[in-house]
């Protein structure tokens, strides 16, 4: 096969497509579009000279299109990138307006407005906000939920806002079954997601599988009809629900800033301003401001801060076990009004009492929701006792760390059923104060 001749007038720019041997497939840079090579082939029919096929002449000759390892995702990067001997085509886009120096007032207010002007979910609202802008190449392990009891605020519109600041192409608009899907090969090009109309759909591995999206940053890319592969994580997730309780949390997490507005609508005229501001000069004003935000104190990697609102999710989603467990802990009531417990001296005791059934497993969780201190080793409860029980202590924990003596322990537990008073129907029975430190018995088991 002959050379092909020089063709300067061919009807297609070979800078437009980029072939990823990846997936095998072809990007047309100007659309954002994936094909097949036969597809471009078929799209392209009729170029090439004579003697030479069209998949030959856009692939393997002087004039065939561009070619790269991989798709990535680098924020801030030119289009076709080179990193560690790897040649990437970079899914990141840049957006189409320049940061401008003006006033935000408008912006400011409509989330002041959203988040009922609670400074410490705006300051850290802003920050979150500022960093994506500042440092997209930045994952943050915390995610912005804001629920409203009317619909109608302007929710939405912070969205709007925030993917333009963003770029449009660097977000993704997904709905909450795509989120929990198995196939989540949006993840690997994204620099925010936005979920409207968000819930819990109760599946425990769907939820698990969110929250580490939200912390992760390796995760696994599972497209649809291609292998698998490893991706680093630069999304960060923005939420929107309506419902009073969309999301079950334990007392542990630290990945959502939690907010419920009480905002009302405002008539259809103030929407419509705002956005033809911020889509006009307000975009490049809210930009300059963003960027040009200190994040000295801020930690992308941090915990978001306590809200009340997260308190109630929590008290929600509680299991009536858990529930219970945490408000006879509230009460200092027994099993918890010594300082350390047993896990199975806990369940034997409560479920002898029959308020509620207990298991183990419940047990556990509880104690890990208030972050209580499992102790390094197991001890001999009672002096010449061959049985060994596993320790946690509940409180003072700088007093339980390290290695503690067996006799320290023995001195300060105190089995369920010999701790103050009987267990009470903490729903119905008023909390009294806690009596005398009884005498200690011989516990049973371990």
């Amino acid at each position: 096969m002959t050379a092909p001749p020089s063709a300067p007038n061919l009807p297609y720019d070979r800078h437009r497509y980029v072939h990823v041997a990846q997936s095998d497939q072809v990007t047309d840079l100007s659309t954002g579009l994936t094909m097949t090579p036969a597809a471009l082939a078929r799209r392209l029919d009729g170029i090439q000279p004579e003697d030479w096929s069209i998949q030959a002449y856009l692939f393997a000759s002087d004039h065939g299109i561009q070619k790269v390892d991989a798709y990535e995702f680098f924020p801030n990067q030119p289009q076709i990138v080179e990193w560690d001997g790897v040649r990437y085509l970079n899914r990141w886009t840049p957006r189409d307006f320049q940061p401008v120096e003006g006033d935000v007032t408008p912006f400011l207010e409509h989330l002041t407005y959203l988040y009922d002007g609670d400074e410490a979910s705006l300051k850290f609202v802003l920050d979150w906000m500022a960093c994506l802008v500042q440092k997209p190449e930045q994952k943050q392990s915390t995610a912005l939920l804001l629920t409203s009891e009317a619909e109608g605020i302007g929710k939405g519109i912070k969205g709007q806002m925030l993917a333009q600041l963003v770029g449009v192409n660097n977000t993704r608009y997904l709905s909450p079954d795509a989120l929990s899907s198995d196939f989540n090969d949006w993840l690997a090009s994204a620099s925010l997601v936005i979920v409207e109309e968000f819930e819990d759909n109760g599946r425990r591995s769907a939820m698990a599988r969110i929250k580490n999206y939200i912390t992760d940053e390796i995760v696994d890319i599972n497209p649809k009809h291609a292998a698998r592969y490893r991706a680093r994580n630069q999304a960060n997730f923005l939420f929107f629900a309506n419902a009073a309780a969309p999301l079950k949390i334990t007392e542990a997490d630290r990945r959502f800033l939690v907010h419920r507005s009480q905002a009302q609508p405002k008539p259809e005229s103030y929407y419509r301003e705002l956005m033809v501001w911020f889509m006009g000069d307000g975009r490049c004003y809210v930009l300059h401001f963003l960027l040009t935000r200190d994040l000295s104190h801020y930690n992308p990697r941090g915990r978001a801060p306590r809200t009340r609102f997260h308190q109630e999710l929590v008290v929600q989603a509680r299991d009536p076990q858990i529930d219970y467990l945490h408000r006879a802990f509230e009460a200092q009531e027994p099993p918890f009004a010594c300082d350390l417990v047993v896990v199975k001296h806990v369940v034997d005791h409560v479920n002898s009492v029959g308020r509620v059934r207990l298991t183990t497993r419940n047990v556990e969780d509880f104690l890990r929701d208030i972050g209580a201190l499992h102790l390094q080793r197991q001890y001999r409860l009672i002096a010449g006792h061959d049985g060994r029980s596993h320790v946690w202590a509940i409180r003072q924990l700088e007093r339980w760390q390290g290695e503690v003596p067996v006799e320290q322990v023995r001195d300060a537990y105190v089995h369920p059923d010999d701790q103050p008073a009987l267990l009470l129907d903490l729903q119905e029975v008023p909390r009294a104060p806690l009596a005398v430190q009884p005498q200690r018995r011989t516990p049973t088991g371990s």
